[in-house]
Formats: C-alpha cells, sequence, structure tokens
C-alpha cells in the first residue's frame, strides 16, 4: 500500500487528470458541438490540427525539463566553482572574465538540446494552431 502512494504514482495520476480533463473538455466543447451542426470540414482541421497542437506541447513539455536538468549540470560544473573561487577571494579582471566567458560557453553547449526542443514544439504548435484556423 505505501507504494501505491508514491510520489511518482501520485505524479503520474496528476498528470493523467489533467490530459483526460483537457480531453473531455475537447470532445465535448469543440468537436462534438462541431459534429451536431455539420461542419464537417472545421471537425476535420480539428481532428488533425488538436493532436499536432499536443505533440507540439509535449516536445515543449520535455524542453522544459531538459532545459532545467542542463541548468543544474552547468551549475555543477567546474567552470561554475572556478568563477565562485574567484567571487570568494575577490578575483577581478581578466582572469575572472576569462571564468565567466567559460562558464557561459558551458550553459550554452548544454542548454541547446532543451532549446531547440522548446522551438521546435513552438513551431509545431504553430503549425496545429495554423492548420485549425486556416
Amino acid at each position: 500500500m505505501k507504494n501505491l502512494f508514491s510520489f511518482r504514482n501520485l505524479l503520474i495520476l496528476a498528470g493523467a487528470l489533467l490530459v483526460g480533463s483537457i480531453l473531455w473538455s475537447v470532445v465535448f466543447e469543440t468537436l462534438l458541438p462541431l459534429a451536431q451542426a455539420g461542419h464537417w470540414q472545421e471537425l476535420t482541421a480539428n481532428l488533425v490540427g488538436i493532436p499536432v497542437i499536443f505533440a507540439g506541447t509535449a516536445a515543449m513539455i520535455w524542453g522544459c525539463l531538459l532545459f532545467v536538468l542542463a541548468t543544474f549540470e552547468g551549475m555543477a560544473s567546474g567552470e561554475r566553482a572556478a568563477l565562485s573561487e574567484m567571487e570568494r577571494k575577490g578575483i577581478r579582471g581578466a582572469e575572472r572574465r576569462a571564468a565567466q566567458r567559460a562558464m557561459l560557453e558551458r550553459f550554452l553547449v548544454v542548454w541547446r538540446p532543451g532549446i531547440l526542443w522548446l522551438a521546435g514544439g513552438f513551431m509545431v504548435i504553430l503549425a496545429g494552431g495554423w492548420w485549425i484556423n486556416r
């Protein structure tokens, strides 16, 4: 019984409830009214566009997760530790700027996958919205 209420299971349940409520809303507030009114072209556009928007949203959520995890990875890097040590010692000048540049380069490398997923997901959402509203 203890494993039934684990954090992972509660997170899965919360996600399922959120997705289920969104799907319920889409079906009963968008798709069924279009079908009942006989707007078949709009219904077809929504049947294609809504899953595309969901896919883009999933890609953006994945990108956010990658970005946050990469930020933690970057904060644990040697470049960040070296810069913190320089700040503690009060070191200024070219050496500190070089350490800041190295840390920024490290972050740009580790952030790239998350940013690409975010941008790609945003473009997919735009495509789904365009498909629905064309």
